[in-house]
């Protein structure tokens, strides 16, 4: 024990050091990254032990951690100390790449590409399940066991005990414990991305030999929580565990998977006592259900305790219960408004008519409808408004926020109104949702699927979905102008809020035979998608909307919907690395649906879009064109966001070309124009450009500090993407002064491994050929001519030819026999 606390403590020493070597004080880092000032100073006093991956990855963009710093450092935040290729301790890190030391560039190497999350011990103890945890680690541990699954009714504590075996197994998988909860997974189909996001990996195909790639030779345990929804899933996770030979899955489902290999582990209630036991608490504290049943009643009441006088009422209470935890958690909080006796007649009194009302299937276990009796029970006992608005709640797939179960489930002409924030206090206070640390609130699973029925029940399911609709078209408008706006950072963070509303709406207006609305809902939100790496998902989402849409729109509104959709969907197929045709098409098709509408202001945006496309399509000419009759149509508009983009991509197009000169100005005066609408993230974009053109005019100094200052803007919004981008401008201004290798090389590795994580198909052939050309500075011509093929080979399936041709000039070099210093033309590639 004495150890771990060391090793605990070690993290948060290691983050104080890390923060005093950049010269931050905590308060400077909580603003910089967006973790709260209590966390940082919690962990740094050894009052939280680990990190959350979000948190982690928060504070290493904060702090600027590379390479094997940044390794260092998660391993650290995630409980485990760093460990160099051969096993042994190794230094940790003491400040931020290049600045104090660093844990060695072998490190990179050694360290896997991929982070798993471990699990984090639940608030809760576990009670009267330590039998069977132990009996699922013995089964896990053996080597011919690789799937066990969890089985039991609904409410029986299956993830309780999930998370308790994972804890005491971890330690045996070197890359830990990855935790997936797939409640919120819509259907079977989408398991495989879901798992691949989870995981860290990039998602391109979305197939089980993407995933089992990602998961590789990993000694690994995959907790896959909740599986009974998408059990059709079964064959492709089948696969993925046939394909990695070090991989185990711990399960927990309803009903078994039924694939070759599975140890199936049948988790029943908890035993209760007899009828008419004895009133004795010592002997009947014995019984694991009456001991659940006190803990969460003292929980609940700190001057609750179990006695002789009233242990024979709580053994009843669990006895009628039948032992099912999730159902004798709801009874026990019930202690701070009724007396026992009370809560054991009406549970008693009630049974029969909920069981009647709520049970399921008649060849359903008894143990399943009483736990629908006794979350029946429990929302009878809310005054009928509460009972209302808990109905209307359901309609929200995962979170919402007073704003949002005002706006949905206040009432209307179809429903009755109810006192939504006075309804949301008494649930909070009922134990039937709980509150989550951003402020919004979530809903039990098990409660919300009652209640799903319930609203089924009150005839008002349709109605409320409509709401929900019109809450979710609603917000995307909103967030189309403000993602593109003075208010990115508050709209990013709002449409977090809705990431699990989008594609259940997405759905219903899809199957209700309303496409025109998916496509609004689609095109609005893309900046979204984009800003939080959710591109393989946004760009699924719009070419469905699109292929079940109207393809030629005649009334204005449609057309403009479907054109911002066009438009939406191109930018992100380029983005992934599209065919350069298809996405030019799209362009040129969202044109005519602006051109028809009367709106140059997205008719600006998408010609500026559109000469993006060229200018990577290899037609220069063809793009600078385009870009001024963008410039026309947007100063037609007078829109000087639509022209300050066109400006800035306008710059970056002289750059590649070699026109320094005329570049500037039109960088400027982006800058300029976007700084004045507040448009965070067009302003770090710029200030990329424009480290390009120092970059480029060899000013590698202010380069590096222009790339730095758009870091920091990236930071703020949280955009890995961005940041990334960034970050390899950096690397390429370090490598070409020649002032540090080693630092450009952690760079480029770090913006390589992050690219590929994130699925950027631009970002790879930069340091790829940047590696290069460090390799072969230094004569290692074996690696030089590896990073020039890989390169080659990507540039070639992108159809970029200025990148096919660097990386081929830079396979010539390695061919050389002259002295192995590059040529000038190997320096002529910029990121687009």
């Amino acid at each position: 024990m004495a150890h771990a606390q060391d090793h605990d403590a070690g993290f948060g020493r290691l983050l104080q050091r890390v923060r005093r070597a950049a010269r931050l004080t905590q308060e400077e880092l909580a603003e910089r990254s967006g973790v709260a000032v209590r966390t940082i100073s919690d962990i740094e006093r050894g009052k939280v032990r680990t990190a959350q991956r979000e948190t982690a990855r928060r504070l290493v963009a904060a702090l600027r951690l590379t390479g094997p710093d940044q390794t260092a450092f998660e391993e650290a935040a995630r409980g485990r100390p760093p460990t160099d290729a051969g096993g042994a301790g190794t230094p940790a890190p003491t400040g931020p790449a290049g600045a104090v030391g660093s844990v060695g560039a072998d490190a990179v190497a050694a360290s896997p590409p991929v982070t798993f999350r471990q699990v984090h011990p639940p608030p809760t103890p576990l009670i009267g399940r330590e039998d069977e945890s132990r009996a699922v680690v013995g089964t896990l541990s053996r080597p011919d066991v690789r799937i066990v699954t969890l089985t039991g009714t609904g409410g029986v504590g299956k993830t309780r005990v999930a998370l308790a075996v994972a804890e005491a197994a971890g330690a045996d998988f070197a890359d830990g414990v990855c935790d997936v909860d797939l409640t919120l997974v819509a259907g079977s189909a989408d398991v495989v991305t879901h798992l691949i996001g989870a995981a860290g990996g990039e998602i391109r195909r979305g197939d089980v030999a993407e995933l089992a790639d990602v998961l590789g030779q990993r000694r690994l345990l995959l907790l896959l929580d909740n599986f009974e929804h998408v059990l059709p899933a079964a064959p492709a996770v089948a696969a993925v565990l046939a394909r990695c030979p070090n991989l185990k899955l711990l399960v927990t489902s309803r009903v078994a998977l039924h694939i070759r290999g599975e140890h199936e582990y049948r988790l029943d209630p908890l035993p209760v006592p007899d009828a008419d036991p004895p009133s004795d608490a010592a002997l009947l504290a014995r019984s694991a259900s009456v001991r659940l049943f006190a803990w969460h009643a003292s929980a609940r009441r700190s001057d609750w305790r179990l006695t002789d006088a009233n242990a024979a009422t709580v053994a009843r209470i669990c006895r009628l219960l039948d032992g099912v935890p999730l159902a004798i958690e709801l009874a026990a909080v019930r202690v701070g408004l009724f007396p026992l006796d009370v809560i054991a007649q009406r549970l008693d009194r009630r049974l029969g008519r909920i069981r009647l009302l709520t049970a399921g299937p008649r060849d359903a276990p008894d143990r399943q409808r009483t736990l629908a009796a006794a979350i029946g029970w429990s929302v009878g006992l809310l005054p009928p408004p509460a009972q209302r608005l808990l109905a209307r709640l359901s309609v929200f797939p995962a979170r919402y926020t007073v704003e949002a179960a005002e706006l949905v489930c206040a009432g209307d002409d179809a429903r009755p109104a109810v006192d939504v924030l006075e309804g949301l206090a008494v649930i909070g206070d009922h134990h039937l949702h709980r509150s989550l640390a951003d402020g919004r609130f979530a809903m039990y699973e098990a409660v919300r699927e009652f209640a799903a029925e319930r609203l089924r029940e009150l005839g008002e399911e349709e109605a409320t979905a409509a709401r929900h609709t019109g809450y979710v078209v609603a917000e995307a408008e909103q967030a189309a102008i403000g993602l593109a706006g003075a208010g990115q950072e508050h709209w990013l963070e709002r449409m977090e809020g809705l990431r699990y509303d989008l594609p259940v709406v997405l759905a219903r207006v899809r199957s209700a035979g309303d496409p025109e609305t998916a496509v609004q809902i689609a095109g609005a939100v893309w900046r979204f998608w984009y800003g939080r790496g959710a591109i393989a998902d946004g760009r699924r989402w719009l070419d469905e909307a699109l292929a079940a849409g109207d393809p030629d729109p005649t009334d204005p509104t449609p057309a403009r919907h479907r054109a911002r959709a066009l438009n939406a969907a191109a930018a992100l197929g380029h983005y992934v690395g599209l065919d350069h045709a298809e996405v030019a098409a799209r362009y040129r098709a969202a044109t005519v649906l602006w051109q028809r509408a009367g709106d140059d202001v997205g008719l600006a945006g998408t010609l500026s879009n559109l000469a993006m496309s060229q200018q990577y399509a290899n037609d220069p000419e063809a793009a600078r064109r385009t870009y001024d009759e963008a410039l026309v149509a947007a100063r037609r508009a007078g829109d000087e966001r639509v022209v300050a983009t066109a400006l800035l991509n306008l710059g970056i197009l002289l750059v590649q070309q070699g026109e320094p000169d005329p570049a500037g100005p039109a960088l400027d005066e982006s800058l300029r124009l976007f700084q004045r609408a507040g448009n965070v993230r067009a302003t770090a974009d710029v200030y990329t450009a424009q480290a390009l053109l120092a970059t480029a005019t060899g000013r590698y100094a202010r380069a590096e500090r222009l790339a730095e200052r758009s870091r920091e803007l990236f930071l703020r919004l949280q955009d890995e993407l961005g940041d990334t981008e960034s970050l390899l401008v950096i690397a390429q201004a370090v490598e070409l002064s020649g002032a540090d290798d080693a630092r450009a090389r952690q760079l480029y590795e770090t913006g390589l491994e992050t690219c590929r994580r994130l699925g950027d198909v631009w970002g790879p052939g930069l340091a790829l050929v940047g590696l290069g050309r460090l390799a072969l500075r230094r004569a290692d011509r074996a690696a030089a001519a590896e990073l020039a093929d890989a390169a080659l080979a990507h540039y070639r399936s992108l159809g970029f030819q200025t990148g096919v041709r660097i990386a081929a000039a830079l396979r010539a070099a390695v061919e050389s026999t002259d002295d192995p210093v590059p040529s000038a033309d190997l320096y002529a590639l910029l990121p687009p």
